[in-house]
Parts: structure tokens; C-alpha cells; sequence
């Protein structure tokens, strides 16, 4: 029996080529959903990512962390390393839907269908209900970030009130292999 699984690894036993629904279904090895936008091309046993960095030059300082329930601690979002001043991009199309403070954090909030990404401290001169185009200019990161000295902003991506998705695995790219499972370097997935 042969199941389609996700290597971020060069070990694997053959690549296979999917059709693009197929990768819009596939999940990794955490069973993390991978949602692939209709618009980008699915090739050479890649799943394209689903979504663009916010940023031009990425490097992640902290990682996403689910907390194990939704009232307990974890890290909802990715910080990215980003002085005051650095320019933000819309990860996907989208709506702004939020433009202000919480929890004296400046926030800005863009509305993609059925996720929400959010960025702190950030500043737009968007209003609200203003559409915006994957990689569109959208704002700054300011100053007053509690995760990381104001050297970064934090990227989350909300599905519901307490429901988060990890940005890095919508702007990251996944090979897909088929491994057999039966065989001797089988590898738990679970």
C-alpha cells in the first residue's frame, strides 16, 4: 500500500507527479492542511506555496507554536526579523479588515476568504473594506512588538477566534513522493 506523504528531505524512494486537486488535499506529517491557490501552477512534484512572505528578505526568529487547547500558551504566528520602517506585502489577495490597536499593539488585518493574516506592529494608510492583490504594498512595521525588541513583526494567520494556521507552511514550498509505508523505512507519521 502506497501513501502520498510530504518530505522536506532529499530521502525518498521515487517523485511522482499529482494532479492539482491532489496536492490541494494533501496534508504534511503533522496533518497540517496545505491549501494551494487555484491560481499557481502545480509542477515537477511541487506543491506551490499558497501564500507569498509578507517580506522581502524572510528570516524566521521565532516559530509557529500551537497551543495544545486554544486557552493555553503558544506562539499563534511567525515573527519575522524586520526593522521599523520595513515594508509589508499582502501575502494573497484580500481585504483589509482591520486597522488599529489591540492590546496597545498597532495591527493590521487582511481578510482572505476563510483566513484572516495578521501583522504586528504594523501600520497601513489602508481603510478597511479596501481590497488589495497578492504582493501589494500594504504597510510598515512599527514600532511596539512585544515578541522580539521591535526587530521584528509577527505574521499570524486566524481561522476562527481560536483556530490558527502556521504561515511558514502556506508560504513554504513541499515536494511530494510517494513512500510506502509497509516498507522497512517506513515512518511514523502520527
Amino acid at each position: 500500500m502506497n501513501n502520498l506523504i510530504i518530505l522536506d528531505s532529499n530521502n525518498y524512494n521515487r517523485e511522482t507527479f499529482i494532479s492539482h486537486n491532489t496536492c490541494n488535499k494533501i496534508t504534511n506529517a503533522n496533518y497540517k492542511q496545505i491549501f494551494v491557490n487555484d491560481k499557481k501552477p502545480f509542477i515537477n512534484g511541487i506543491c506551490e506555496a499558497s501564500m507569498n512572505w509578507p517580506v522581502k528578505q524572510v528570516e524566521v526568529l521565532r516559530p509557529f507554536y500551537s497551543p495544545v487547547k486554544p486557552w493555553m500558551p503558544g506562539h499563534r504566528g511567525v515573527d519575522l526579523e524586520a526593522l521599523e520602517g520595513t515594508e509589508i506585502f499582502a501575502p494573497a489577495d484580500g481585504i483589509v479588515s482591520f486597522s488599529g490597536k489591540v492590546a496597545n499593539k498597532k495591527v493590521v488585518s487582511i481578510k482572505h476568504g476563510y483566513i484572516t493574516s495578521t501583522f504586528e506592529p504594523a501600520t497601513t494608510d489602508m481603510h478597511v473594506g479596501e481590497s488589495v492583490k497578492l504582493g501589494q504594498f500594504i504597510g510598515y512595521v512599527s514600532i511596539g512588538s512585544d515578541h522580539c525588541d521591535n526587530s521584528c513583526v509577527q505574521w499570524g494567520l486566524k481561522i476562527s477566534r481560536n483556530i490558527y494556521e502556521d504561515p511558514e507552511i502556506k508560504a513554504s514550498m513541499r515536494r511530494i513522493v510517494w513512500k510506502s509505508l509497509e516498507s522497512k523505512d517506513k515512518q511514523d507519521i502520527s
